[in-house]
């Protein structure tokens, strides 16, 4: 279960080399969404298979899937299928909230899988370079082209971000400053 950001704890800073309290709210908030949807346990590679599987069709129309195809993804043995049916509920309600919900801002039930996949790969398990060049090779499909519109990059952090807000929607850094 998500806590109220005046619940954690307060950083204190002893010199210039500790990272700042605002800094390691959004640290614990972004482990605490990898903890609840346990996508640590989510193998790039395995990812990376999705990823291909759907990018033989090439399409625009094959990017956007229902919200259900995604949690048919998610399901799979390989990827969060070895999770109980009601670990499983909670992992797609907490990706529904945080994420899904904010991908079809028009309420259409429709996502974009590439963005997807692209936002959840720095949450999986992996080296930091397999996630990045995953969440690069996604975005690219999502173009489909060998570089990144600045609107798809603005939209992707845009994603990130959202992440990293608390439940009541207010970002770490406003609940900082209060």
């Amino acid at each position: 279960q998500a806590v109220p950001a005046a619940a954690l704890p307060e950083f204190s800073r002893h010199d210039k080399e500790t990272t700042p309290p605002a800094d390691l709210r959004v640290a614990l908030m972004l482990r605490r969404f990898q903890n609840v949807t346990r996508l640590h346990r989510v193998p790039v590679s395995q990812l990376r298979k999705e990823l291909s599987a759907s990018n033989l069709t090439a399409s625009a129309t094959s990017k956007i899937v229902r919200k259900a195809k995604i949690e048919r993804i998610l399901r799979k043995e390989s990827l969060l299928g070895s999770v109980p049916v009601n670990v499983f509920s909670t992992i797609i309600m907490a990706l529904n909230e945080k994420l899904l919900n904010l991908m079809d801002a028009s309420k259409t039930g429709n996502v974009d899988l590439a963005l997807f996949i692209a936002t959840i790969a720095p949450f999986c398990q992996g080296s930091e370079q397999e996630r990045k060049e995953l969440a690069f090779q996604a975005l690219m499909w999502r173009s489909g082209k060998v570089t990144i519109s600045a609107h798809d990059m603005e939209e992707y952090l845009l994603l990130l971000k959202a992440i990293s807000k608390d439940p009541l929607g207010e970002s770490l850094e406003e609940a900082e400053s209060k």
